[in-house]
C-alpha cells in the first residue's frame, strides 16, 4: 500500500525534489540525532544502575556508540564469527 503511495507520488516528488529533498534530510538528521539521545539515555537508565540488564540492547551500538564512539568491534563480532563456520555445516 505504502509502496503503491510512493510510486504515484514518483512524478511529484520529481518536480519538487529541489524543495523537498533538503527539507527531509534535515528532518532525517534531527531524528537521527534524536533517537541517538534516547538510546544514551537508555544506556544510562540500564548500564548505570545496578542491577544491570540480563541481555544487552544492541540498538544501544547502532543508534547511539556506533555515532559517538565510532568503535565496529560490536559488527565485526558477529561477522569474523562466519569466518569459522564451514560452509554447508549444520
Amino acid at each position: 500500500m505504502i509502496n503503491k503511495m510512493i510510486r504515484c507520488m514518483i512524478p511529484l516528488l520529481r518536480k519538487a525534489r529541489v524543495l523537498i529533498l533538503p527539507f527531509i534530510k534535515t528532518v532525517n538528521r534531527l531524528l537521527r540525532k534524536l533517537v541517538s539521545l534516547s538510546h544514551a539515555l537508555q544506556m544510562q537508565i540500564e548500564w548505570g544502575v545496578l542491577p544491570n540488564p540480563e541481555w544487552f540492547d544492541h540498538y544501544l551500538d547502532l543508534y547511539y556508540q556506533w555515532s559517538t564512539y565510532r568503535n565496529p568491534l560490536w559488527i565485526e563480532r558477529g561477522i569474523f564469527s562466519l569466518l569459522a563456520l564451514k560452509k554447508g555445516g549444520g
